[in-house]
């Protein structure tokens, strides 16, 4: 069985400086007892680097960090494929 796991995932979008993203991207970092779950979003105008990743070292989990292990999930559900909404002028 292997030990853990880790997802990393980068993204690179171009765009018009003229265009302003509505949904801005914040970067944070969550250390959790069983993992460290990161997002980092910079660039310079008209480029967004988005850089995300999620590590767990462990293979078991315990009982008491089922709800903590599912709030991971849910933010890695929405940083694995981020919708980006923007306003053109």
């Amino acid at each position: 069985m292997p030990y853990g796991f880790a997802i990393k995932r980068r993204i690179r979008v171009r765009y018009p400086e003229d265009w302003r993203l509505l949904n801005p991207v914040s970067p944070f970092r969550r250390e959790y007892p069983f993992g460290i779950l990161s997002l980092a979003a910079n660039g310079p105008a008209g480029v967004l680097h988005i850089e995300f990743s999620v590590e767990i070292p462990r293979h078991r989990l315990a009982v008491g960090d089922f709800s903590a292990f599912r709030e991971m999930a849910a933010l890695c559900k929405r940083w694995i494929e981020p919708i980006l909404v923007w306003e053109t002028p």
